[in-house]
């Protein structure tokens, strides 16, 4: 509503004579704010108008519509979302070359930036190529405002959303089309899906400025420990080379990004970072990193207890941790839930503990397997989703309930609630 409002606010004063096709829209609308119509029947008769009305929707975006008695038509939140749903009915190509001949000569910013959220609208991958082209007719002192990389960043996570794999299998060849000054918007919007499918796109537009690759660090940070882009540990590592880099910014945002990934293999590099660093915010960046990679307990800014707790801990590693997993694994019902109980509260190397633990959830023993899970909960490991997802079904409710738990736990509580939705989740891994 507020960019509405934004739109509306910066055409005032000039705003032409509503339309045949505006006065057709009204009255639809109209019908619908008395009961008349229902919904359904307004997107159908809106659509029928054809992609020419996609000039009238904008008018009335933007607040140019008029009432009987002269007063502005003003649109109410559920309204602008009716007229916005109504778009991916028509063909992107006829309503991009509607928009683009109602531009003439230097088009106001409200001009552009409407145009940008009508094509974002579009919700097919088919828009990517006039977006591109839009984006790229958007006069170069509005470019780098605030107003049009937001605009931009809503109408690529608009399209992305839609249809996620499509839109980036056409944005791939269209990249070097962008203009590199709407690259944040694009990145903005990817790093929002928060997926191992963005990744493609996203390695491509690295190292064009330090500005950007703080952003796609972010980015990096954002994909769950659990996808497969982060498993297969090359994500891992691409972000953990970036902490050495000559930018301070660049350095902080991947130690940022380490932290959000939970990254206990990254300890030794970002120990080796603050050996050097002086940049207060990188520090403090690589401080919070190696406290979520397992550090939790250590205390303080200086080196030395954390160089002593990453010694104890890789020994730990080493010494007890394969005699722990065994006893887990095919101990006694008791030897394996005191072992998963010590192996719970070493998280540094989640990821490689994780998958030595699955045959714990495989053990006939009920109250080995809710301890199996518990343990995972506490350890939060990407790696343990997959094995976890095998139990939401399992006939024994202890089993389900605490594999549930271990699951939305890991995943911040983005695995749901309802067992439809569970399976759903499950299936997309």
């Amino acid at each position: 509503m507020l960019a509405a409002l934004l739109l509306a606010s910066l055409v005032r004063g000039q705003e032409p004579a509503p339309r045949a096709g505006t006065a057709a829209l009204q009255s639809l609308l109209g019908g619908a704010r008395s009961g008349a119509l229902e919904e359904a029947e307004v997107k159908a008769r809106i659509a029928q108008l054809g992609p020419a009305a996609i000039l009238d929707v904008g008018a009335l975006l933007a607040g140019n519509g008029r009432a009987k008695d002269g007063a502005p038509f003003r649109l109410t939140p559920s309204e602008e979302s009716l007229l916005l749903a109504v778009v991916p009915r028509w063909r992107v190509d006829e309503v991009a070359r509607y928009l683009a001949t109602s531009r003439a000569g230097r088009p106001a910013l409200s001009k552009e930036l409407l145009d940008i959220r009508l094509l974002g609208a579009a919700g097919s991958s088919e828009a990517v190529g006039p977006l591109i082209a839009l984006l790229g007719d958007v006069e170069p002192e509005h470019l780098q405002t605030k107003l049009v990389q937001d605009a931009a960043e809503r109408a690529w996570f608009s399209l992305l959303s839609a249809d996620r794999e499509a839109t980036l299998l056409a944005l791939r060849p269209r990249l070097a089309s962008l203009d590199p000054l709407l690259s944040p918007a694009l990145v903005g919007a990817l790093a929002r899906l928060e997926s191992g499918a963005t990744l493609p796109i996203l390695e491509r537009l690295e190292h064009a400025s330090p500005a950007l690759d703080a952003l796609l660090l972010d980015a990096f940070g954002r994909i769950p420990r659990w996808d497969a882009a982060v498993q297969d540990g090359s994500l891992r590592a691409l972000v953990r080379g970036r902490l050495f880099d000559a930018e301070a910014g660049t350095r902080r945002a991947a130690a940022l990004a380490l932290g959000r990934l939970e990254d206990g293999e990254a300890a030794p590099d970002l120990l080796r970072l603050l050996a050097d660093e002086r940049d207060a915010r990188v520090r403090r960046a690589a401080f919070d990193a190696l406290r979520s990679s397992g550090g939790a307990r250590v205390t303080g800014s200086q080196l030395e207890p954390w160089t002593r707790w990453l010694a104890e801990e890789e020994a730990w590693f080493a010494e007890d941790a394969p005699d722990l997993v065994a006893a887990a694994v095919s101990g006694s019902p008791a030897e394996a839930a005191a072992a998963l109980r010590q192996l719970s509260a070493h998280p540094l190397h989640r990821e490689r503990l994780a998958p030595d633990l699955k045959p714990a959830l495989e053990r006939p023993e009920e109250a080995v397997v809710t301890a199996a899970c518990g343990a995972l909960a506490r350890l939060r490991a990407g790696a343990s989703v997959r094995p976890l997802c095998a139990l939401i079904d399992d006939p024994r409710a202890p089993v389900r309930e605490a594999a549930v738990a271990a699951l939305r736990a890991t995943t911040d509580g983005r695995f749901p609630e309802l067992p439809a939705e569970q399976r759903a989740w499950a299936a997309t891994l």
